[in-house]
């Protein structure tokens, strides 16, 4: 078997819903970027439905034919009709049926210049058949691009609330560093103050997986001040759960710090979890945290894991 009959066996297979649902989803995304691959479906569409009327598909594929074209009422009509049509083809020269000069099926007939009546009823055939299925594709190509648009714009809109969020970290930061040089400020002009030392944070996102940027696992670099890590985990589990356990671990598998009892944030973009770990206990290297997720029967669930490689300057 050639390329092509792969190809044309793929469409056979999709069209009957004979497809798991990663390849019939891989074959819908060609309907918007390759046109002659688009033109091809419709024409398999008709030798299919040729084939059915005829008499030429297996038993399985019969069954797979009516489950997936015959279960509206108008579908069954032009089913009938084709099959009624092309039964006339297959009779040794049937007789030009007479008709009114108003009706449009004499009016398509008679503009089909054949000299075989054998001829003009297939053509006649095929234009019921496409007339029949055409609605369908349009339809189903049409909700197809809605969904995908729907799609980009709920990441769109989650991209955005993560950056806020990351934002209103950053500014919390910037307003607690000016805090510390403003205290600095004073007590420098008062020696018998002591100066009390204030943390400084750094934040960083991280969502379930291994995110990467260029390549590699999504770095965080600690200055020699950074004293606390606020992590947003962005939990993507669909439990339902009343509470969170994190584990940060070693690229050994070395727990190092845990924490239990988190309650996760709830946002239009989903849920987060927020972590503030003590920057002293990182060292350079790998490490990755493990969520679990305890639901109200006090069942533990695995909701993500999380890595992220630490960088000291």
């Amino acid at each position: 078997m050639n390329l092509k009959d792969d190809e044309e066996q793929l469409m056979r297979s999709y069209l009957l819903g004979a497809l798991s649902e990663e390849e019939k989803l891989r074959v819908e995304e060609r309907f918007f970027t390759d046109s002659d691959f688009y033109e091809q479906m419709l024409a398999v569409e008709n030798e299919l439905k040729y084939d059915y009327a005829e008499g030429h598909l297996s038993g399985q594929e019969k069954i797979l034919f009516e489950d997936r074209f015959l279960k509206s009422p108008e579908s069954q009509r032009g089913a009938k009709m084709a099959g009624i049509l092309l039964k006339k083809v297959s009779e040794a020269a049937p007789p030009v049926v007479q008709s009114d000069s108003g009706s449009w099926l004499h009016r398509l007939m008679s503009a089909i210049k054949f000299q075989s009546p054998a001829a003009q009823y297939a053509l006649v055939a095929l234009a019921l058949v496409m007339v029949a299925t055409s609605a369908w594709l349009i339809y189903r190509t049409a909700h197809l691009r809605s969904e995908l648009e729907q799609a980009e714009i709920a990441r769109v809109r989650a991209e955005e609330q993560m950056e806020r969020l990351l934002a209103e970290e950053r500014a919390r930061s910037d307003q607690l560093a000016e805090e510390l040089e403003r205290e600095r400020n004073k007590q420098g002009s008062s020696p018998d103050k002591i100066e009390k030392p204030v943390s400084a944070t750094v934040s960083i996102a991280l969502r379930p997986g291994i995110e990467r940027e260029g390549g590699k696992i999504k770095r965080l670099q600690l200055l020699p001040e950074v004293e606390q890590v606020r992590i947003q985990l962005d939990v993507r589990a669909e439990g339902e759960y009343q509470s969170f356990r994190a584990s940060l671990q070693t690229a050994d598998g070395e727990e190092i710090w845990s924490r239990s009892r988190l309650k996760a944030r709830i946002a239009p973009s989903g849920r987060f979890v927020f972590l503030a770990v003590d920057a002293t206990i990182l060292d350079a290297g790998d490490y990755a945290i493990i969520l679990k997720g305890v639901t109200s029967d006090r069942a533990i669930e695995d909701a993500g894991d999380y890595y992220l490689t630490i960088v000291r300057k």
